[in-house]
């Protein structure tokens, strides 16, 4: 969990799109019942972006102003299988 290499800080994974699925298998081996990666702190330009056959997802979107003051986006998981991306509608004024 520690140092730059750790896999809570090592942004080999989030780089273009790039797939190292030996190197993403090894680490999803190491904990049980893992099929994805979910990385943040890599921010896309334009939404949330999937790959290696959608076993890593990006989902920095740069929300902040000081970022790229993006929308705001969730994934859907439907059924463990069907990941779907929603960008929030910007009419939408919510008090």
């Amino acid at each position: 969990m520690r140092g730059r290499d750790s896999v809570v800080w090592l942004r080999r994974f989030s780089h273009g799109f790039n797939c190292d699925s030996q190197h993403l298998v090894a680490v999803h081996s190491m904990i049980l019942g893992v099929s994805r990666m979910i990385m943040g702190h890599t921010m896309q330009e334009e939404r949330i972006n999937f790959v290696c056959e959608d076993k890593e997802i990006m989902i920095d979107v740069g929300l902040s102003k000081g970022g790229s003051n993006g929308l705001p986006q969730v994934i859907e998981i439907s059924g463990g299988l069907e990941l779907k991306v929603i960008i929030a509608n910007t009419m939408y004024d919510h008090p």
